[in-house]
């Protein structure tokens, strides 16, 4: 069964919107799921993708909540993974570690 995505309201939209960094996040959110999760709505474009995924045992998963280290965190692992590359560390982070629900 498909995942139903519903718009929000302009209210609720602009109050979530001014609080991103709209970099990232450019665009509204939309609201998903029983639970009434709100993600970008890049992601329901890209739904699909997203839930087919193939996980594989070699996958490293960085979780963090917003502005809670995120970025000095990913750094960090990404220079541990890559045994301290910092001639590599200099291309962009979002090459290197994708945020998943941007990454294509």
């Amino acid at each position: 069964m498909p995942i139903q995505y519903k718009e929000i309201s302009d209210p609720l939209a602009e109050r979530m919107l001014a609080r991103q960094n709209k970099a990232i996040y450019p665009e509204l959110f939309v609201q998903f799921g029983l639970g009434k999760c709100f993600l970008p709505k890049y992601y329901s474009e890209h739904s699909d993708c997203i839930e087919n995924f193939q996980v594989r045992d070699d996958d490293l998963w960085l979780v963090s909540f917003v502005k809670a280290g995120t970025t000095w965190t990913k750094e960090m692992t990404w220079l541990i993974g890559t045994d301290l590359d910092y001639e590599r560390a200099k291309e962009n982070a979002y090459v290197r570690f994708p945020y998943f629900e941007y990454a294509k």
